[in-house]
């Protein structure tokens, strides 16, 4: 009963928080840097960080690819300052836009794990 009762409270807890949330997503929102998208950013190339170290697959959609490689022009070359990414990796002609992203941020997306 007690654990019906937090967890229900934690839902409504969600519900109310929600449209704060999109509020302040908005506020932040901009052309260079769309909030929406800076919340997931981290999780879209790590997420492939990390499937491909652990030997899994992991495909970034052509839309995902396209609304997060036009965030990264808003980086300008602060893009490839120490700690964010490396220097862009050549990726080959007809690459997908996923490894087209990967190679902008660094990464070479044929890398597997050895």
């Amino acid at each position: 009963m007690a654990r019906a009762r937090r967890r229900d409270g934690r839902r409504a807890h969600g519900r109310r928080a929600g449209p704060h949330l999109r509020r302040v997503l908005r506020a932040h929102d901009d052309r260079r840097h769309p909030a929406r998208l800076s919340s997931t950013w981290d999780l879209l190339v790590h997420g492939w960080d990390v499937a491909r170290a652990t030997g899994q697959a992991y495909d970034i959609s052509d839309a995902d690819a396209v609304a997060h490689d036009a965030t990264a022009d808003g980086w300008g070359d602060a893009l490839y300052a120490e700690g964010i990414c490396g220097a862009a990796v050549a990726v080959p002609d007809g690459a997908s836009p996923g490894e087209r992203l990967l190679g902008r941020l660094g990464r070479d997306p044929g890398w597997t794990a050895a």
